[in-house]
């Protein structure tokens, strides 16, 4: 049985269905990560787990421990919080330990806790200073540390970095993920920030409408989404995705037209679409080839540049209705107005039905994954 066990969730605030029939498995130790745009329940799933709102159908379990009416102080979990909730009047120590100090735990039990959690996280300098003298990120570390004290079964995170600035939160990351693994704990984080999904997690979940769109790996989800939604979501920038049509379907491959007149041969696989239907052909900005002959070409003019230093992001019109964003090399010499020739590697598009699910994969996929 896995860990932590999700069984066809529902909640239901009045008429309004957020969470729609979810179930979930998540093994012992893994680091997953709930993601999605804004309003999709991510966060809300988070606290029914969490045991701060009540789930309207279905069954919660950890352990193979039924939870699902269960107090949040008895589920044997400790939640971080996007505030860092911490109180200003106290010392760092007395914020990690205060929750063990009110359940009235053993005084050397609450200090082998607090050494063992300040040593983890940096924080033996800090003990005895007020929040008011802490940066955000140390203010987050102490918030994690009051999480780690409880030694939980169970660790969540509620979008604990979307307060600092970015310097802070790639820190953050690394110290989470090595917490994770000294640890060796299961975690579920919520995010919306797709960066940190990709970079942070065992298992994604991608979630909109409080459905599940899919789970997997990172690069899984990355170079073989179900449908258009999670390829655009993940990826930055996001996935090109140029409107098309089904010109042939023979020997195996589907011919998409080009705009400019090029045409794309892909290898069809099991697809079903019928010559002349309508898809939508998506390329990753990696996967142009810039400057140089291809299978199929597009030809455009770039509209803007922006150096990044490891790469260069390009900004380019191929016609009216399409515009791409490519990546080229980071010393790249190319400006405003230059005219560009973009060479299309095949086996790295990916194309979506008219309903926006995946009917052509990535053949990269099956080597990288």
């Amino acid at each position: 049985m896995s860990y932590v066990t999700l069984d066809h969730i529902t909640k239901d605030f009045g008429p309004a269905r957020v969470i729609d029939d979810i179930s979930l498995a998540i093994e012992k130790g893994e680091f997953v990560v709930f993601v999605g745009p804004s309003g999709c329940g991510k966060s809300t799933l988070l606290r029914l787990i969490a045991g701060l709102e009540q789930v309207t159908g279905g069954a919660l379990a950890i352990d193979g421990r039924d939870i699902t009416r269960l107090d949040s102080a008895n589920r044997g979990i400790a939640m971080v919080f996007q505030s860092y909730a911490l109180y200003p009047h106290m010392t760092v120590a007395d914020n990690i330990t205060f929750g063990m100090r009110m359940n009235k735990v053993d005084k050397a039990l609450i200090a082998e806790r607090l050494s063992r959690a300040a040593q983890m996280l940096h924080l033996e300098p800090l003990l005895e200073r007020r929040p008011a003298q802490l940066s955000g990120g140390q203010r987050q570390r102490v918030a994690i540390g009051r999480a780690i004290v409880r030694d939980p079964s169970v660790f969540l995170f509620d979008e604990p970095l979307s307060n600092l600035d970015a310097a802070l939160r790639h820190e953050m990351r690394v110290e989470i993920l090595k917490l994770h693994r000294d640890l060796g704990s299961t975690m579920i984080y919520v995010t919306h920030d797709q960066v940190e999904a990709m970079t942070m997690a065992d298992k994604i979940v991608v979630l909109s409408g409080g459905k599940i769109e899919q789970i997997g790996s990172p690069l899984d989800l990355y170079l073989k989404p179900a449908n258009r939604f999670v390829a655009e979501f993940l990826g930055s920038p996001k996935i090109n995705t140029i409107e098309t049509s089904v010109a042939t379907l023979s020997d195996g491959f589907a011919s998409l037209p080009l705009p400019g007149g090029g045409v794309v041969a892909l290898p069809a696989g099991a697809t079903t679409v019928a010559p002349g239907a309508a898809v939508t052909l998506g390329v990753r900005p990696e996967h142009f080839v810039v400057g140089e002959a291809a299978q199929a070409t597009l030809s455009g003019t770039v509209e803007l540049v922006e150096h990044l230093g490891s790469e260069t992001l390009l900004t380019v019109r191929v016609d009216d209705d399409t515009v791409l964003t490519v990546k080229a090399d980071g010393v790249s010499r190319l400006r405003y107005g230059d005219a560009i020739s973009l060479g299309l590697r095949p086996e790295a598009c990916q194309v979506f039905d008219a309903a926006g699910e995946t009917i052509i994969f990535a053949s990269v996929a099956s080597a990288a994954v």
